[in-house]
């Protein structure tokens, strides 16, 4: 199908008036200084238009000159003096193998470091440190199985002396509160290291030193640590008011214990306190109740539930030989 073009050509006079492309009530634009960006940015425009091959030509030339500049100047090393820098030559010999260490200020006391000083450090410094450290570490030899045996024979005989000991320092600890010993408000406990380090007989002479009775009735007599041995097989640390430990108590009703459950009520203590702060570094339990056989902790009221259950306290109260003859009449629980 034919079509037809028509051409106008309209004089400037004829022509519509260029509407802005602003809203009629906005102000206008008054900026000098926006006005002068407005036609540096049309100029621009308008030249790269019409001159875009020999602009670009011109930045290519420019960019390759500057990689060239740059190339140039890298491998050329600069020094810079300065009016304090002494005008001398160092010339290092290559065959040396002593490795710069550089200077750095020192951190005043008033300064946090807050590990910064680690990683401003020299790079050369640090793998010169690693060297040094892996040129003088020497692989341990191998322990053969007679001497890997002999090692494990005298850690398992460190094991068992430390809780001898620490069942001779509980031994003495029970004795002490069951003959009346008190401990004073202002009495510092000692740290779980320092028990460790005084043993049993350190427990005893420290005690003593708090109470020791009066004169002719000792706490610590002759023969007490028999006495204890038999006396006191079956401890426990209780708070009257605790439920926990009344549900303890109603499990051990269910055996015929000899000798009876001795039970120290902390909560009528006005150190109870520091008990259960020894407690901690002796049984490794702050916690009551706490059940002590043997004078060794057999856990709390989880733990003998558990045991109940399953048959394993009444084969434990078995092998310690405290549970006699069936019909027998158990004896109740004594409270201190």
């Amino acid at each position: 199908m034919p079509c037809l073009a028509l051409t106008f050509s309209l004089s400037d006079e004829e022509k519509p008036p260029i509407l802005p492309l602003v809203h009629p009530s906005s102000p206008p634009n008054r900026s000098p200084g926006r006005i002068s960006a407005r036609r540096v940015s049309y100029t621009l425009k308008t030249r790269l238009e019409k001159h875009h091959t020999p602009i670009l030509f011109t930045l290519l030339f420019v960019s390759i000159l500057g990689s060239i500049f740059f190339l140039t100047r890298s491998s050329i090393p600069s020094i810079q003096f300065t009016h304090s820098t002494p005008r001398h030559l160092y010339v290092r010999d290559s065959s040396e193998h002593v490795h710069a260490h550089v200077t750095h200020t020192p951190i005043t006391e008033t300064e946090e470091d807050n590990g910064l000083s680690l990683l401003i450090q020299d790079t050369e410094e640090l793998i010169a440190e690693d060297d040094e450290f892996w040129d003088h570490y020497v692989e341990p030899i191998p322990l053969s199985d007679e001497e890997a045996a002999a090692e494990a024979e005298v850690k398992a005989r460190h094991a068992d002396v430390l809780e001898h000991d620490r069942q001779q320092s509980l031994r003495a600890l029970i004795w002490w509160l069951a003959e009346g010993g008190m401990f004073s408000e202002d009495w510092k406990v000692p740290s779980k290291g320092e028990l460790r380090k005084a043993g049993g007989r350190g427990m005893e002479n420290m005690l003593m030193g708090i109470d020791n009775g009066e004169a002719g009735d000792e706490i610590f007599e002759d023969g007490w640590a028999e006495f204890a041995n038999k006396r006191y097989r079956i401890v426990m640390f209780s708070k009257s008011y605790c439920p926990y430990c009344k549900h303890a108590k109603t499990i051990l009703d269910n055996y015929f214990l000899t000798p009876a459950p001795f039970v120290i009520e902390l909560d009528q203590r006005v150190d109870h306190n520091i008990i259960q702060d020894l407690l901690q570094h002796l049984t490794g339990r702050r916690s009551v109740p706490n059940l002590i056989l043997d004078f060794v902790s057999a856990g709390g009221d989880d733990d003998m539930t558990l045991a109940h259950s399953e048959g394993a306290m009444q084969k434990r109260f078995e092998e310690m030989k405290v549970v006699p003859m069936h019909g027998r009449r158990r004896k109740a629980p004594i409270k201190l």
